[in-house]
């Protein structure tokens, strides 16, 4: 996962921002993997947003997990990686 951090969001207003990682097969499959998101904010499984509207200010520290396609266990590349985030969300 190449993605370093998130920048804050506001509470009450959408926000949207997506997670990278390279070296792998895609599709890509991305799961929160520990810790909670706001609430109204979630993690979209294909395309690897950190999406939603937050009902709730405050500082969330989650994990996230992306897991490569079952073909980079074929070709012998890493399949999954976890990576921690910090997300601020002011009022």
């Amino acid at each position: 996962m190449v993605t370093g951090g998130l920048p804050a969001g506001r509470l009450g207003s959408r926000y949207r921002e997506e997670l990278q990682a390279v070296g792998a097969a895609q599709p890509y499959t991305w799961t929160l993997a520990n810790g909670k998101l706001p609430r109204g904010m979630r993690i979209h499984r294909r395309k690897g947003l950190v999406i939603g509207t937050p009902k709730e200010a405050g500082t969330f520290n989650f994990s996230v997990r992306v897991e490569a396609s079952s073909v980079a266990r074929y070709l012998g590349q890493p399949q999954a990686f976890t990576r921690k985030f910090r997300l601020k969300i002011k009022e």
